[in-house]
């Protein structure tokens, strides 16, 4: 993870350091022909995950174009969709290799034409999906000063926002995208999907369970054979409603249309709900959900750890909570990515769940695998009152992620003032550097942020000599 946060966040002065790509003389395909098996790909690129059939004719037609002609931009940028789709697990994960395979692509796009802006969008993109938005907001000013699609540009602005904790701004840019289509009739449907999805996680975040609900909905009016959406909306209807049986109908619409992973663990974390509130009063009943339960979902870890990540909305699931714990299982139970019910918790802004976890012992300095302890992304997000929570109960505020990020840094490079007041007062060292060598003082000043860098450097002014950290 070190290796591709160094590799993404440094893109644009990589490709512009590479020798030009010779042009070429077409080879054995004329510049029309290219350019019309570029369109090609992009169709099959374009195609709904779930009847995505043709993804390797895609990579194949991108490869020929693309031995005939090295420097054809806008395969390269197809390319690199190709390598994201093609390794793509779900909405977040991929296999290892597609977002370093899917940047290389940018990285050649962007050395043949350093004013390719769709480049930069799609690297804020990978940015987002390696965990690096405030890099993602970077390139897109970059996209937005070349004249960029405004669609677009507002599309992934929003999601690196949203990720940043800056959910004004996040609904803002989604806003804007919304009006520029409010009067249209055939508005593209790729771009309203984006629009709904990210507004709905943007509902989410702030409770507003009701437009959440109607953004799910309307997503499915768009898309009523996607096995993405009806999934989606089984896991809203689950963790943010406490409707299970509602849950059970979406997620297996979703498994009829598509059988994959995430689908089948809300499928089964609904029937462990419907046990768990059963199992008393009709236990003949709660034993019948308990074994499809434990069919559909064989890790109960998991499904223990979004559980207690949903107590806030849906009081109800700490029974569940309660129930697994009885069978043995840890309140730090983990995910495959390494995440707990704390670090989700505080990364969704769940002050409640963030407090009954805590309450019940979880480990307040629980790292996921890119090394993010709960005061990490509480600091991201700008989440105050789950930052103090946190450090009432004694958090680390020197642990650092994979990249050398404390929670000091990332806050002060995200512009999140009071997190770093915060944050400095319950003793953060804001002498500790990255894995680039920068501090939080420097990488402020590096993201506009200069009366948050002179407030550190204030800082450290007034520390003992005999307390700063030796180099």
């Amino acid at each position: 993870m070190r290796k591709l946060a160094v590799l993404l966040a440094t893109i644009a002065l990589l490709a512009l350091s590479l020798p030009a790509i010779a042009q070429p003389t077409g080879g054995q395909l004329s510049i029309a022909e290219q350019d019309r098996l570029v369109r090609e790909a992009i169709q099959r690129l374009d195609e709904p995950a779930e009847t995505r059939q043709r993804l390797p004719e895609a990579g194949q037609l991108l490869q020929s174009v693309l031995a005939a002609n090295p420097a054809h931009v806008p395969a390269r940028i197809a390319m690199a969709r190709y390598y994201l789709e093609s390794g793509r697990i779900d909405s977040i994960h991929f296999r290892p290799g597609a977002l370093e395979a899917a940047d290389r692509e940018l990285m050649l796009a962007v050395a043949a034409d350093p004013n390719a802006v769709d480049a930069y969008i799609l690297h804020a993109r990978i940015l987002i999906y390696g965990g690096i938005p405030d890099g993602a907001i970077d390139s897109l000013r970059r996209a937005e000063a070349l004249g960029g699609d405004s669609t677009s540009i507002d599309l992934a602005w929003a999601h690196a926002a949203s990720e940043l904790g800056n959910l004004d701004e996040a609904e803002a840019r989604l806003r804007r995208v919304e009006s520029r289509y409010a009067n249209q009739r055939n508005a593209p449907v790729p771009v309203m999907v984006a629009l709904y999805e990210r507004l709905a996680w943007v509902y989410e975040r702030t409770g507003r369970f009701d437009q959440a609900d109607r953004a799910y909905r309307r997503l499915l009016s768009l898309q009523p054979k996607s096995a993405w959406a009806h999934g989606n909306f089984a896991s809203f209807l689950l963790f943010r409603r406490g409707k299970a049986d509602a849950a059970i109908v979406e997620a297996n619409k979703a498994i009829a249309i598509m059988d994959y992973g995430h689908v089948r663990r809300t499928l089964g974390s609904a029937q462990y709900f419907k046990w768990a509130r059963l199992k008393a009063a009709a236990p003949a009943n709660a034993a019948r959900y308990l074994a499809l339960a434990k069919r559909n979902a064989p890790d109960p870890a998991e499904v223990l750890m979004h559980a207690a990540a949903a107590v806030e909305a849906v009081p109800a699931m700490a029974t569940l909570v309660e129930a697994l714990v009885e069978t043995g299982l840890s309140i730090d139970a983990r995910d495959r990515d390494g995440d707990t019910a704390l670090t989700i918790s505080a990364s969704a802004g769940n002050l409640v769940a963030v407090t009954w976890l805590l309450r019940h012992g979880a480990d307040v300095d629980a790292r996921n695998n890119a090394r993010r302890t709960a005061l990490y992304l509480a600091a991201m997000r700008d989440n105050r009152a789950i930052a103090e929570l946190l450090l009432a109960n004694h958090a680390n505020p020197n642990l650092a992620d994979f990249g050398g990020f404390t929670p000091l840094v990332r806050a002060a490079s995200s512009g999140h003032e009071q997190i770093v007041r915060m944050l400095l007062s319950a003793g953060a060292d804001p002498t500790l550097k990255t894995a680039g060598g920068q501090d939080a003082a420097s990488l402020a000043d590096f993201n506009r942020q200069p009366e948050i860098g002179q407030l550190i450097r204030s800082n450290i002014a007034k520390q003992p000599a005999n307390n700063a950290t030796p180099p």
